[in-house]
């Protein structure tokens, strides 16, 4: 028996350090990978589209058809600029100046001649645009313009919680921080699962040896007293750590602009992960009187009744005197009918299955497949190993105090025959 207990012992601090640790970095990865760190990110689109600029400048070829567009209005502007220059310098108000200025001007330059040299005009300034100094240029135009829109919109804030969350773990993209935390999650998910198949297992031994030994009144106290601390150890790692995960994101999302493609992967919508002990501390923390007794009767019918109830269990096995109370019998026999931990384990199982089923219908009509746009989301929702390990004491307790009752019972039963 304390092989057994010493082992549910270690092996449920293991569950509850694991399972702590791994929800939070667990939270780290939501934050970091969240929807307003990618998809909604203003600085990260800024970059994007920077780089998509440069490609397009840099990889910029007129078609035929552009390529003469652009001619024909270049010609049309030297030809109208032509016409103005000539008239203006045909002007003459008769003084003397202009009237020099004009006859000079008609001496040497012949407006007719000028205007059949426009279309060599126009393919000297199509090759300056086009020639690479051109595209140089034009990409630090188009550059400027967007670093000037991007000032605007830029969000310092976000930068310096993101950057926070990488420094945390000692590197520099978001790239190397998910490969090296997704190593972990998964290392301390198998973890936790193994480590809570061993005070299942030890559950059912307890039950097995009830049976083999539920005549043997030299062993009966014994393995009570055991199976009493055994319970109490599953309950308060039961209660501690993470149920259930709410886990929603979207696992794909592709975008194309302009021939390219911005891709976003593994971006998360919402996460949750909490024990019943940290609903009740968050609901405490909000101040609402509403929410704290909401947090009160939880607390009180899902942990402290049932810790009173395995504490009546151990006075009733050593007080004789303890037995005859009134309230001691209901608190061992009958307390169980108020205690919501069986209610609780309902409650969070259809929580589970709610939130499958709305989170499914949800992310379903966010699911978009087009042309420019390609968005997959996925549902990770799972029940967390601490569940099962409150199911265990759940079910243990039910069994336990019907064994103590038929123990005692036959006792009783057996003091009556020896009076007889």
């Amino acid at each position: 028996m304390t092989v057994f207990v010493i082992a549910t012992g270690y092996t449920c601090e293991t569950v509850y350090r694991l399972s702590q640790e791994r929800a939070r970095l667990k939270e780290d990865i939501s934050k970091v990978n969240d929807v307003m760190f990618g998809v909604m990110s203003v600085n990260l689109w800024e970059s994007e589209i920077r780089g998509i600029a440069e490609k397009q400048i840099e990889d910029f070829k007129l078609t035929k058809e552009q390529d003469s567009l652009i001619r024909v209005a270049i010609d049309e502007v030297l030809v109208g600029v032509i016409k103005r220059t000539d008239k203006v310098i045909q002007d003459d108000d008769g003084t003397v100046l202009k009237f020099i200025r004009k006859h000079a001007v008609n001496l040497f330059f012949d407006v007719e001649d000028f205007q059949k040299n426009v279309p060599d005009l126009t393919d000297a300034i199509m090759k300056k645009i086009t020639s690479e100094d051109g595209k140089e240029r034009l990409k630090l135009l188009v550059l400027s313009k967007i670093d000037e829109l991007a000032e605007s919109t830029y969000d310092s804030t976000k930068v310096e919680k993101y950057n926070k969350y990488l420094n945390k773990y000692g590197v520099n993209s978001k790239e190397e921080f998910n490969r090296e935390t997704t190593t972990k999650v998964e290392a301390y998910y198998k973890a936790v699962l193994y480590n809570s198949f061993v005070p299942i297992g030890i559950a059912l031994v307890f039950v097995l040896l009830w049976i083999i030994f539920r005549n043997n009144e030299e062993l009966k106290y014994i393995l009570l007293s055991f199976s009493i601390l055994f319970g109490a150890v599953i309950l308060l790692t039961g209660v501690a750590s993470p149920m259930i995960e709410i886990d929603a994101r979207f696992r794909e999302m592709n975008f194309f602009i302009l021939g390219e493609n911005i891709e976003f992967s593994n971006q998360y919508i919402f996460y949750r992960s909490k024990s019943i002990f940290e609903i009740v501390s968050l609901m405490m923390s909000t101040g609402k009187i509403d929410s704290m007794v909401v947090a009160f009767m939880i607390f009180s019918f899902s942990v402290l009744l049932p810790f009173m109830k395995l504490t009546s269990m151990s006075i009733f096995l050593v007080s004789e005197r303890y037995r005859k109370n009134s309230f001691a019998r209901w608190m061992t026999f009958k307390s169980g009918k108020w205690s919501m931990a069986d209610v609780m384990v309902v409650a969070i199982f259809m929580a589970y299955v709610a939130f499958q089923g709305i989170l499914d219908n949800q992310l379903e009509g966010l699911n978009q497949n087009s042309d420019t746009l390609t968005a997959i989301t996925t549902n990770h929702t799972a029940l967390q190993p601490g569940f099962y390990v409150f199911v265990t004491y759940v079910v243990f307790s039910i069994l336990l105090s019907s064994y103590l009752g038929k123990s005692l019972d036959r006792e009783t039963n057996g003091l009556k025959k020896v009076k007889e």
